[in-house]
């Protein structure tokens, strides 16, 4: 009788198991590899709405209106390079041909939280960015 309880115990375990994670979203850094994106953080006044195929990526910052564009290209599945081509910002001039190398720690539903470090520099931030589309 008590071998039975505990053989119950253990499949109903195992049955939840398998029912929380049939109900969880279970996205990988590659769904995350090409779409819409949002990057919201007010401390850098970033506002900006990303546009990135397999190769390309273009933030606009919806409150400067400043545009960049980069190439990108994937390490592994979630972490990627992120070399600075082109922005209308003159500030950000200096940053062309500079690498961020970006690695994505966390996924919740469609928000990535990633870390990032651009190479020259020893500071390294995180950041929090949504899939819109």
């Amino acid at each position: 009788m008590v071998r039975l309880k505990k053989t119950n115990k253990i499949i109903s375990t195992f049955l939840l198991l398998i029912l929380f994670q049939g109900c969880s979203d279970n996205k990988t850094c590659t769904a995350f590899h090409t779409g819409t994106f949002e990057l919201i953080d007010d401390s850098f006044d970033l506002h900006n709405l990303i546009e990135r195929s397999d190769t390309l990526q273009v933030e606009i910052n919806q409150k400067t209106g400043v545009k960049t564009v980069g190439k990108i290209e994937w390490i592994n599945d979630c972490e990627y390079v992120f070399t600075y081509l082109e922005s209308s910002n003159e500030l950000m001039k200096h940053f062309i041909g500079r690498q961020l190398t970006v690695e994505i720690f966390k996924i919740e539903g469609n928000t990535i939280y990633f870390k990032s470090s651009l190479d020259g520099f020893d500071m390294v931030d995180s950041y929090q960015m949504t899939k819109i589309d």
